[in-house]
């Protein structure tokens, strides 16, 4: 099998954790490969090739880093529709397999025995100045404004009805994946990452009208401002952007076609790290 490694290029131990993943996967069988950039030169054991044909040849993609590592790698896989699994060399790792201080966990069989978690994802399309752009969100999108002044209205609606308008810093849209990140942050829900739903979520509401939403899966959320107090307002979509949204339009929120393949272990179960995220010791 072909593991195309890919690792946290903001790390200063980066080299120092894929040197260690890769000796470890390859004394197990692996073949390993990389982009062929500076940032992974000099690894043994670690075969360099274009992007574009790294894409071709491996089989799936390895992430060495933290959730926020493999958010980014995540959409490669997407892309390239390849499953992908997590080494955690970050944080508490929702999104790994294997931890990078227990790498003998890693064997031939361990990884064979990895279950697909299919993740599902959002559709976001929004007009910048640019033009119309679509993208996917393994996490969340978050329409808001971009300064520290005061606060903006935002109308969501779906295409059946009216929600509601909030008085607030800005909006979450997330998928359960993206639950427990900047969602938990602003008091949103945690939901099981097997659930086909979204949650919308405002940041900061300044009005009686503070709710969270958790909508079904096969909803179009709708979201626009209905006051922008001459703000310009802006579209995140899991990492990327920001992105200024053109005036007068909205921005359309919805399930994706596509999904994450993600590999995860029985071992590293969703509720027992959540328990661990909260304090709970047991």
């Amino acid at each position: 099998m072909v593991l195309l490694i890919c690792g946290n290029k903001k790390s200063d131990k980066m080299k120092e954790s894929v040197q260690a993943a890769v000796d470890r996967l390859t004394s197990q069988g692996f073949t390993c490969i990389g982009d062929d950039t500076p940032l992974y030169s000099g690894i043994r054991g670690l075969s360099l090739y274009p992007r574009e044909e790294c894409d071709r040849l491996c089989d799936g993609i390895v992430s060495v880093g933290g959730d926020g590592t493999m958010l980014r790698h995540a959409h490669r896989a997407i892309r390239i529709d390849k499953t992908i699994f997590g080494i955690n060399a970050g944080g508490l790792g929702y999104l790994c397999a294997f931890e990078i201080g227990k790498l003998e966990k890693i064997t031939a069989e361990s990884v064979a025995k990895l279950q697909i978690s299919r993740r599902s994802l959002l559709e976001v399309v929004f007009s910048t100045e640019e033009g119309e752009k679509l993208m996917q969100a393994v996490n969340d999108t978050v329409v808001g404004k971009g300064t520290l002044e005061r606060a903006i209205g935002l109308s969501v609606d779906t295409k059946e009805r009216r929600i509601g308008s909030y008085k607030c810093d800005g909006i979450i849209v997330s998928t359960p994946t993206g639950s427990t990140a900047y969602n938990l942050s602003a008091g949103g829900p945690i939901c099981d990452p097997s659930l086909d739903l979204m949650v919308l979520t405002p940041v900061c509401a300044h009005s009686m009208f503070r709710e969270c939403f958790v909508f079904g899966g096969d909803t179009e959320l709708r979201i626009r401002a209905s006051d922008s107090s001459g703000q310009d307002i802006y579209v995140m979509v899991d990492s990327y952007g920001p992105y200024k949204l053109q005036a007068g339009t909205e921005v359309r929120v919805r399930r994706s076609g596509s999904a994450l393949k993600l590999l995860l272990s029985d071992e590293r179960d969703f509720y027992g790290i959540l328990r661990h995220k909260m304090g709970e010791n047991n």
